[in-house]
């Protein structure tokens, strides 16, 4: 586990296995050209130990601006997040996300003109999905600024 520091207060984490801090160590010291054998295994000794490193510390071995590292991988885990959301939600599951109920989302997708996926016979009830295009879609219409 590594973790990174949001404003220096708030840790996040992330992983990295044994074997990749190991590479890791020996990639800082062939960038650099330095052979720094005391250095190395204190922190060999230091991310075994605890398994962690800082963003200072991250940065370092690639030689990189810790912020601009921290930076990297927040839009990195934004990106991940957008991209394994769901295709479809369900009714319920937007009424919670929207914080209203499931009889103000049928009306909000009414009023979209919204195409939905329905698995139900004509005429009998049924889980209805909605593509996240149309959720997205919806929400852009829907925002608007504060006057």
């Amino acid at each position: 586990m590594g973790r990174l520091f949001d404003d220096k207060k708030h840790p996040c984490y992330f992983s990295i296995s044994p074997s990749e801090q190991k590479y890791l160590l020996r990639k800082r010291e062939n960038i650099s050209g330095e052979a720094c054998p005391h250095a190395s295994i204190d922190r060999q000794e230091q991310a075994t130990s605890n398994g962690r490193f800082s963003v200072a510390e991250f940065a370092s071995l690639f030689g990189i601006d810790p912020q601009t590292l921290q930076a990297a991988v927040m839009q990195a885990a934004i990106e991940r997040k957008r991209d394994s959301g769901k295709p479809f939600f369900t009714i319920p599951e937007l009424a919670h996300r929207w914080s209203c109920s499931r009889g103000s989302v049928y009306n909000y997708l009414r009023e979209a003109g919204a195409r939905i996926v329905d698995f139900a016979p004509p005429g009998k009830k049924g889980k209805k999905l909605v593509p996240l295009e149309v959720v997205e879609r919806i929400e852009r219409q829907r925002t608007k600024r504060i006057e």
